[in-house]
């Protein structure tokens, strides 16, 4: 998790959430550093645990936005059902949809 700037068409700078939802991964890919064969500390979180950190992180102004990934630990629909619901989640908190 960190927090980054990302620059604005329109000028000034966008802070952003960036976080994984789960480092675990069934997939191989060679290139990846959350792969399967890699022997790293796994992590997940649930779409409410997301959802509540970045409305601790927007309501105290430290971002405005969220960069939400994550691996594929129960296949590619799950793993992107799983993206949206965290989505979802975080809109009745800030108001607006975050961007990701």
């Amino acid at each position: 998790m960190c927090i980054r700037d990302r620059a604005r068409a329109a000028g000034g700078c966008l802070p952003l959430f960036k976080v994984l939802m789960t480092n675990v991964c069934e997939k191989n890919c060679r290139y990846c550093g959350i792969r399967a064969s890699h022997d790293v500390p796994r992590a997940s979180f649930t779409p409410d645990e997301l959802a509540a950190a970045f409305d601790r992180l927007h309501r105290a102004d430290l971002v405005d936005g969220l960069f939400l990934s994550s691996g594929v630990s129960t296949g590619p629909a799950l793993a992107a059902g799983a993206l949206g619901a965290c989505s979802n989640a975080c809109t009745p908190s800030t108001g607006s949809m975050p961007s990701m």
